[in-house]
């Protein structure tokens, strides 16, 4: 099977901050794979599809802001659960500069490099 992804990814822990559409809360997790197209996360909250976000990554010491949007959801049921009750969520940067996308495809090549 041929691989369609555009970027390479990289399971590493980096925190990602998603400030509400209220602006009060902001919710601080950690992704669960991170390319320097988009991110992939786990929430407790089902977002939609297209659904915009402002997005802020730590990665080391380096500090990205951008925007993106839900690209795709998939419920994810934990056992003993009658429903889903998390949510695989993949989210595309729809402005991420060009400075910070190559900055995010070295830290990824560096990486992979010294882990692999």
């Amino acid at each position: 099977m041929q691989e369609r992804r555009k970027f390479l990814r990289l399971t590493y822990p980096c925190k990602i901050n998603l400030p509400s559409e209220e602006g009060e809360e902001t919710f601080t997790l950690h992704t669960e794979n991170i390319s320097s197209g988009g991110v992939r996360i786990i929430l407790q909250e089902k977002l939609s599809r297209g659904t915009p976000l402002t997005i802020e990554l730590s990665i080391g010491k380096e500090r990205i802001k951008t925007q993106g949007r839900v690209a795709w959801v998939l419920d994810i049921t934990t056992p003993g659960a009658k429903e889903p009750d998390l949510f695989d969520t993949g989210i595309e940067f729809t402005s991420l500069s060009l400075e910070d996308r190559s900055f995010l495809s070295r830290q990824i090549e560096d990486m992979m490099e010294t882990t692999g």
